[in-house]
């Protein structure tokens, strides 16, 4: 095994998976709200609460959620498209014939301005 298949390997056990990530900024992220931007006034139980709601409203009202959705069918629908025999025999042409930066640009400007 070599180096840089030992450094992977490490590397692959040892950083968490993306959804961790998100779960744990999100942790503290609310952490931090509750200590520097709570009012005096107000305890922790209820301003847990209210920030909760907060970040429910945020994350399910406004067009926060159908950005996200539209995100995500982009993101599937184009990969199904990128399946399909048609779509993949072009890719594959269009990948053949642009081996490099230069031959791509060649190959645009001369089926569009020549």
């Amino acid at each position: 095994m070599s180096f840089t298949e030992r450094y992977t390997k490490v590397f692959k056990a040892l950083l968490p998976a993306p959804f961790t990530i998100a779960v744990i900024l999100t942790i503290v992220t609310f952490l931090l709200a509750l200590f520097f931007t709570k009012p005096v006034t107000e305890g922790f139980g209820s301003y847990s609460f209210h920030l909760l709601t907060s970040w429910e409203k945020g994350l399910g009202g406004g067009a926060g959620l159908a950005f996200a959705v539209q995100m995500m069918l982009m993101l599937v629908l184009g990969h199904s498209l990128a399946l399909t025999k048609p779509i993949d025999k072009l890719l594959t042409t269009a990948t053949s014939i642009c081996t490099t930066t230069a031959k791509c640009l060649y190959s645009y400007i001369s089926h569009h301005y020549l």
